[in-house]
């Protein structure tokens, strides 16, 4: 017990900065969906434009997670 209390502590672990804001921000979900009964290509057209955002988002991540220092 004594041998293992007088033997070298590990270093501390570097500290870490925090991630950029960006990466701690939730991503817009685009548009919300029509209400009600909506023509399909209203919908689609919400779906299309609510898929771009999200991709915008990930493209956006991706780029941050790439450029953040480790």
């Amino acid at each position: 017990m004594l041998l293992q209390a007088c033997a070298l502590l590990p270093p501390a672990p570097a500290k870490i900065d925090p991630p950029p804001p960006g990466l701690a921000s939730p991503c817009p979900t685009g548009p919300d969906y029509p209400p009600g009964d909506v023509p399909l290509g209203a919908l689609l057209d919400t779906v299309a434009q609510r898929e771009a955002a999200a991709a915008e988002c990930r493209a956006k991540h991706a780029a941050l997670v790439a450029a953040w220092p480790r």
